[in-house]
């Protein structure tokens, strides 16, 4: 397994060595045109296996998983509101910080009830 790492990392090193100063002057030359040509289709192709991917674990749920998360979400809400009012913190969502389209970190997660 070492020696197939090793052959794969040296094969990525002369790729970059021989296309690297290509794409360094494609990059900053003709930036729009790399744009076009590399980054929308592998933007669109990227998109379309991720919505491949939802659209198969959503038909493989079964209905009822909605309506378990609804109740799940309402008993978390419902939790909270039960405790004095002050024990209560701030309630956000328990999404992962690398889920999130915010630049700022998510400190805040950890003293807040995060509600799934």
């Amino acid at each position: 397994v070492v020696v197939s790492e090793q052959l794969a990392m040296g094969a990525i090193d002369a790729l970059l060595w021989l296309f690297g100063p290509i794409i360094d002057y494609v990059a900053t030359h003709h930036r729009p045109l790399a744009m076009m040509v590399v980054v929308l289709p592998l933007s669109f192709v990227a998109s379309t296996l991720s919505n491949l991917r939802d659209r198969v674990v959503r038909a493989m749920l079964p209905v009822t998983t909605h309506e378990a998360r609804v109740e799940r979400v309402k008993r978390d809400v419902l939790a909270r509101l039960d405790k004095p009012e002050a024990e209560r913190r701030f309630m956000c969502t328990a999404r992962a910080p690398w889920q999130n389209l915010s630049t700022r970190f998510a400190d805040y997660k950890k003293n807040s009830d995060c509600i799934f």
